[in-house]
């Protein structure tokens, strides 16, 4: 009887553990997926602020493909680059939508925090409670000869350079373990 309990108790321990293992698991593997659908989001969006701002800019493109829509200036149509103050800089960047257009726009965040309030992704504005993920955009410029392939790119500020990159990071928290994801892509005109 007592060799019988010993043995049952082993095998349900062993069922539990085994159960809690395959949750865990399985939970972390569910947080993996979302980070990476974030980070699918941020850089299809990159790709679209990009994208928007060179067809709406025609022939100032080389100035204004990296520019940031404001509510006085809305296109970049009418100004040089030297008359134009609102390019996406160098710097952190929450990546946001407006409801109304569905434009996705990019807004300086100033913090070196990677975990903060700023930073927490909510799937539609009228949420109330963001989901325990945080997104950054870290952008960041280099400079490359365009004539010589062969040239190694250097970095620059984002008036000279050519080239953003485009970093986007996502932070999460399990069981007290922080995790992230980071993917990057070049953009340029």
């Amino acid at each position: 009887m007592i060799i019988a309990s010993v043995v049952l108790m082993m095998t349900s321990t062993s069922a539990v553990v085994i159960l809690t293992t395959a949750s865990d698991s399985n939970n972390l593997n569910r947080d993996r997926m979302r980070a990476g659908n974030l980070l699918r989001e941020a850089i299809e969006a990159t790709h679209n602020i990009k994208d928007t701002n060179i067809l709406r800019s025609g022939a100032y493109g080389q100035f204004c493909w990296n520019f940031l829509e404001s509510s006085t200036n809305k296109d970049c149509n009418d100004t040089t680059e030297k008359n134009v103050t609102n390019f996406i800089t160098d710097g952190r960047y929450v990546l946001t939508r407006d409801m109304n257009s569905y434009k996705w726009y990019l807004n300086k965040k100033s913090s070196s925090e990677n975990f903060s309030s700023d930073y927490k992704v909510a799937l539609e504005t009228q949420v109330k409670d963001p989901t325990d993920f945080y997104r950054v955009i870290e952008i960041s410029y280099i400079k490359q000869d365009l004539t010589d392939a062969k040239k190694i790119p250097t970095v620059s500020t984002y008036k000279s350079g050519n080239l953003m990159i485009a970093k986007a990071s996502v932070y999460w928290k399990y069981k007290g373990n922080i995790h992230n994801q980071t993917a990057s892509v070049r953009l340029g005109f």
